[in-house]
């Protein structure tokens, strides 16, 4: 359970919904049954001729499409699943779009199932690794019996990048480490991981690097971040980790933040993908996988010994029977009595991490670290105190389940051993209350006042190792609607295990909770991160956030709700092996709720339950509002404009009739989309298509200025100030360099004004009167000027003089058409500090601008002027429900802002995400001023909302995630009062 985000240079609230492009939206992938690329479910027609399938069910999807192809029966005798599959899938070439499949296809593992077999496939392109991307062919019978009944998952045509990279390894790290928060930077790694195509458009080229940030100040952080190859942008970041989210909750049934300065806990993990090198011989057993490059894997330990069944007290003192080796004086906790079945199952090891940082074993494990030993059995004392007790015992009746209920041979189906590490803590050396699966082994930290280890919940042992289930089948994309399927289904297995291990009835009381048992203190409700038994719905429940991954745990409980309703409706042992079905055989990396739907009754189907079960099965996701089409029935009071970004873009720029964005393109980067606030004519690209990053637009309405950026074969980045006109015409460069960077491009007619960052760290304005004109340095002595803003002639910007210790600061507004200059200085606030400016906006009429105290809290006032700066009034006074850093945007009319309460500590619902506020306009009379008015939300949307663009009147357009996507939308007055 954890975050994956993406990240791009941005400040305040605007951050988080930033965050959520990087929810990897990617090409249209083509369905098995069809190529028509708005095909995203298929099922067998009873009439296709020759067993072939036939699509009879297509939904649209401008993403991805999702195929899930069911009775088939079409023969492939062969002895090895391996080669029946691909059999398969070459005569299927021109149903999957590809010429040569078994070229694109790679096959990374076998499994064998209950009744068949099932193959799983990596798409590379031009022998890269598209990133999420996986085929499954389900097969019955064996040798000349074996037959395909099914397939799902993606496969994605029409992707042409070239796989040749620009950016080389050293310039990739170096921008992976930018990414990181300055204060982490310290002690922060960066290790290049290879090649992946994300399949954005037509592809991206991206070195995946993950950097660890173990230091610093902050919380440590571990991130996977994805720069593009050929131009350095940041594609995507997303958490290396899997955390789930755990410690004191406000309300019981749903996840919360940790402990203040702990991340969220997270479990799974990225799976390396190989060839097929082996048969498996019994069921759940899969073939061989090799190391993934960025884990440095745990190393096995065999010491000589005996294999000696003993017992130890857990840390409530309770008395478990564990399997250690070793012999009197030396003890270990690694348990091999399974290699003695046939074939040989997996080595269960807890290992000793006390008084160890947690960040320092994330995909790795330090020297130091060794086997929990013990002298003298029976085991107490420091192994129970620990939680190492509990870890070896739970690890053990998780591997024993799925190898009895379904045959499964460890966590990666082939009997590798498993790992638990014990006693980590946290950066100051507390105890570490918290636990994550970080791609080949569990960790937990230790105990402390109120909480137990983590591993003395069993349902929690059970649900991180379901991760590694996971990290070995469905694979899932650890954002968003795959993400929150991730916490389900290990909700759902962790409570079943639990259940099945001490023999506790579904129906019983609390059997609905998740990780009741951790706390000291606290009662089972309060305890618990989640409650299956609680209804959850999409309609009322369902989190469109930026936060938590795209609220991967806040949602979770949606689906795994569902799914534990099965289970308290069908036997158990029925609804355990749907379940498995469903998360190990039917569902793929990119799959959303409504997939887990269809999957969970496809498996339901293929286990022939009667009607009234199958009843039950959909009831069940009915009542959750998991129905074809429920994110359109959310309800938004605003008109979309854009959906769908995917990775790096600026917040939108709008004027006039017309409004322009940035956002990753499908010629591989960033691009200018521009379209029409009344959204009669279809958005379409405005940026050239030359090779390089178009981002940071600004539109009058007439033309466009923007910022152009590409990484040369030496590494340096380039960049250019581009304008051009609405309507068409040329591209004009207004300004370049290598040596130089550009920033906060803005227009207003004839005229053009950028920041320029020289290479001593100094920034000036440039502006450019218009065509041909030579720039100018609106300040060339030794001040500097910055936070440009241009309207009907009235250019507004700050000048910086004197060192950072002795800085001052002044408000300036340049008149065009005079060429006369007024000054303001910020001054002084009450106890001394100096007064920063952050943001102007010229509206023509007033200027408005955002003071923030140096050393302060963040929260910045926002005071109006008239353009000769004589008169001045404040609009909103520095305080908690001020903007931070700031998140504001302004029209002659209205003033609208996201207040800093956005930003503070609160809980994780739809009622308390980011909402954007509006105020009329002070008006300056001759001899008074009407203050601005009362604050009214923008818009009733139930999800987060920022980064306003508000140039007319009332209108305002935004970037909205109520959706559980970032999308582009406007409203053309406040709305005003919400009930939520």
């Amino acid at each position: 359970m954890g975050p994956s985000t993406r990240s791009v240079v941005v400040t305040g609230t605007v951050a988080a919904l930033v965050l959520a492009s990087a929810a990897p939206t990617f090409a249209s992938p083509v369905s098995a049954a069809s190529v028509d690329e708005d095909t995203a479910l298929t099922t067998q027609d009873p009439g296709a001729a020759d067993g072939q399938e036939k699509p009879v069910r297509t939904e649209r999807s401008s993403s991805k499409v999702s195929a899930l192809v069911t009775k088939l029966s079409i023969p492939v005798p062969s002895e090895n699943e391996g080669e029946a599959a691909k059999a398969y899938l070459r005569r299927s070439s021109a149903a999957l779009g590809l010429s040569d499949p078994t070229a694109e296809l790679v096959l990374t593992d076998t499994e064998r199932t209950a009744t068949g077999s099932v193959a799983r496939f990596a798409q590379k392109h031009r022998g890269i690794e598209i990133h999420g991307s996986q085929y499954t062919v389900r097969m019955q019978g064996e040798g000349d019996d074996r037959k395909v009944i099914g397939t799902s998952g993606e496969v994605y045509h029409e992707l042409t990048v070239d796989i040749r990279p620009k950016v080389n390894v050293e310039t990739a790290r170096r921008l992976a480490l930018q990414v990181i928060p300055t204060g982490q930077r310290s002690g922060a790694t960066a290790e290049e991981a290879g090649l992946v195509v994300l399949p954005s458009g037509r592809g991206v080229l991206a070195r995946r690097i993950l950097v660890s940030a173990p230091r610093g100040t902050g919380t440590p952080t571990v991130r996977e971040i994805y720069v593009d190859a050929h131009t350095g942008a940041i594609r995507m970041n997303q958490s290396a980790i899997r955390h789930s989210s755990w410690g004191p909750s406000a309300s019981p049934a749903e996840s919360h933040p940790t402990q203040p300065g702990e991340p969220p806990e997270s479990f799974g993990g990225s799976s390396s993908r190989a060839p097929n090198t082996s048969r498996p011989g019994t069921p759940g057993t899969s073939s061989p996988v090799a190391p993934s490059p960025t884990t440095s894997a745990p190393r096995p330990t065999a010491p000589s010994g005996d294999v000696v069944r003993t017992t130890g007290k857990n840390h409530r003192g309770e008395s478990v029977p564990i399997v250690l080796k070793g012999s009197a004086g030396n003890y270990q906790f690694i348990d091999d009595s399974r290699k003695e079945s046939t074939p040989p199952g997996s080595s269960v090891q807890t290992y000793d991490a006390r008084g160890i940082a947690w960040p320092l074993l994330v995909r790795h494990m330090p020297s130091e670290v060794k086997p929990f030993r013990t002298e003298t059995v029976p085991v107490s004392g420091a192994a129970s105190q620990a939680g190492a007790i509990d870890a070896h015992w739970g690890a053990a009746q998780v591997v024993d389940y799925y190898r009895s209920k379904f045959g499964r041979n460890g966590l990666d189906g082939r009997g590798s051993p498993v790992i638990s590490v014990v006693g980590v803590v946290d950066m100051k050396g507390d105890p570490y209350i918290n636990a994550f699966w970080d791609g080949s082994k569990m960790v937990y930290g230790g105990s402390g006042a109120d909480y137990r280890p983590l591993s003395a919940s069993l349902d929690i042992v059970g649900h991180e190792m379901t991760h590694g289930v996971t990290s070995h089948t469905a694979r899932f994309i650890y954002y968003g609607q795959p993400g929150a399927l991730d916490e389900a289904f290990a909700d759902y297995f962790g409570n079943a295990i639990q259940l099945t291990v001490k023999k506790i009835d579904t129906k019983a009381p609390n059997s609905g909770l998740v990780g009741e048992d951790s706390c000291i203190t606290s009662p089972p409700h309060k305890c618990a991160i989640r409650d299956l038994d609680k209804l959850r719905t999409t309609h009322d429940d369902f989190l469109g956030t930026s936060e938590d991954e795209g609220g991967v745990h806040l949602n979770a409980s949606i689906v795994g709700g569902a799914l534990w309703e099965i289970r308290k409706k069908l036997p158990a042992d029925v609804a355990d092996s749907i379940m498995y079905t469903a998360m190990t055989q039917y569902l793929a990396p990119l799959s959303t709720f409504v997939d887990a739907r269809r999957a969970v009754v496809a498996a339901a189907e293929q286990a022939s339950l009667p009607a009234k079960d199958m009843a039950a099965v959909n009831a069940a996701f009915d009542r959750r509002g998991i129905t074809e089409g429920w994110e359109k029935e959310l309800g938004m009071d605003s008109r979309q404009l854009y959906h769908h970004f995917a990775g790096e873009y600026s917040p939108p720029s709008s004027r006039g009739d017309h409004w322009v964005i940035s956002r990753a393109g499908r010629n591989e980067r960033s691009e200018l989309i521009i379209g029409r606030v009344d959204g009669q004519a279809r958005p379409e690209r405005f940026s050239p298509d030359d090779g390089w990053e178009h981002s940071a637009p600004h539109t009058d309405g007439r033309s466009v200025a923007w910022l152009s950026t590409r990484t040369n074969e030496k590494g340096d980045a380039e960049q250019r100030v581009l304008r051009k006109d609405i309507k068409g015409g040329p591209v004009q460069v207004m300004d370049s360099g290598t040596s130089l960077w550009f920033e906060e491009p803005r227009v207003d007619g004839t005229h053009t004004v950028w920041s320029r960052s020289n290479p001593d760290g100094t920034r000036d304005l440039y502006l450019s009167a218009g065509p041909g004109a030579t720039p100018v340095n609106v300040t060339p002595g030794p001040e500097e000027s910055f936070g440009p803003s241009i309207r009907e002639g009235k250019l507004s910007y700050f000048v910086r003089r004197g060192p950072a210790e002795k800085e001052t600061q002044s408000l300036n507004v340049r008149d065009m058409s005079t060429g006369v200059t007024r000054s303001r200085p910020l001054g002084k606030s009450s106890s001394g500090e100096q007064i920063l400016g952050l943001r102007t906006i010229s509206t023509g009429s007033t200027v408005v601008w955002t003071e923030q105290v140096n050393n302060g809290d963040g929260n910045a006032a926002v005071m109006v002027a008239d353009p000769s700066l004589s008169r001045v009034t404040t609009a909103i006074p520095r305080g908690p429900n001020s903007p931070v850093l700031p998140v504001i945007d302004a029209s002659p009319e209205a003033i609208t802002y996201l207040p800093g309460s956005a930003g503070a500590d609160r809980p994780l619902t739809n009622t308390y995400e980011p909402k954007l506020l509006q105020m009329t306009m002070p008006v300056f009379h001759p001899q008074r001023i009407t203050p601005a008015g009362p604050p009214l939300r923008v818009s009733c949307n139930r999800g987060a909302q920022g980064e306003p663009s508000a140039a007319e009147g009332r209108r305002v357009l935004w970037l909205d995630a109520t959706l559980g996507r970032v999308s582009l939308v406007v409203r053309d007055h406040p709305a005003g009062a919400c009930s939520r």
